[in-house]
């Protein structure tokens, strides 16, 4: 766990471990505790919550 502040709980996942495992556990625990979760820096433009554009910052081989 990297950090906690308001009933926050901020965890780091090394992306080796692909989106989809991560996505898979983490969909799981929504189903059971009812709580939320997002990838927070993924994504290019945060301040718009519809735009899904990706940092593609795990892509080793990009061309």
């Amino acid at each position: 766990m990297d950090g906690v502040n308001a009933g926050n709980l901020a965890i780091s996942i090394p992306a080796n471990n692909e989106f989809e495992k991560i996505n898979l556990i983490l969909d799981d625990f929504t189903r059971r505790t009812g709580s939320a979760w997002y990838f927070a820096n993924i994504y290019k433009n945060l301040e718009d919550p519809e735009d899904e554009t990706l940092l593609d910052w795990w892509i080793l081989d990009k061309k």
